[in-house]
């Protein structure tokens, strides 16, 4: 099969690195920035991860991290804390709710069915405000910080 550029560089980043790492953002800067992976689950049988509101070069490296800790054998679960994506501070893992999947995970939706796999889940990773150190789900959360990470755990209204 041809391949466009683009899916034939998820394809073959997959095969060499392990995951591919798409960077989204508004050209309006309405919305923030986000990144996720595609291959976890193919490379790591886990499942992709996608991280919003910070640097794109930030996330693109977080993610990567994510990626090496899963090949020293970081499992990938539930309100998981994970260490050395940002310095002083551990991030937190939430499950992605599939309402939210056709929106924010085209390529990977794309790639898993080129492969034969079904897309069926995603860990959005979750970083505190550096001030309180507080998530966005939590009391007195700086209102910026919420704004920044769209609670895809929850379902979409």
């Amino acid at each position: 099969m041809i391949y466009s550029e683009q899916d034939q560089k998820i394809l073959d980043n997959v095969d060499e690195y392990g995951c591919h790492v798409s960077l989204v953002f508004d050209d309006k800067e309405e919305k923030p920035d986000f990144a996720f992976s595609t291959g976890f689950l193919k490379t790591f049988n886990q499942p992709d991860v996608i991280i919003y509101g910070l640097r794109r070069d930030l996330m693109h490296n977080m993610i990567n991290e994510i990626s090496n800790q899963c090949k020293e054998g970081l499992v990938l679960r539930e309100n998981l804390k994970i260490e050395n994506l940002l310095e002083g501070f551990a991030c937190i893992t939430k499950r992605v709710h599939p309402s939210h999947f056709d929106e924010h995970f085209g390529t990977a939706i794309w790639y898993y069915h080129e492969i034969k796999r079904e897309f069926i889940d995603v860990y959005q990773i979750f970083w505190p405000g550096a001030q309180s150190g507080q998530f966005p789900w939590e009391d007195d959360c700086d209102p910026a910080i919420i704004e920044m990470q769209p609670l895809l755990y929850k379902a979409k209204v």
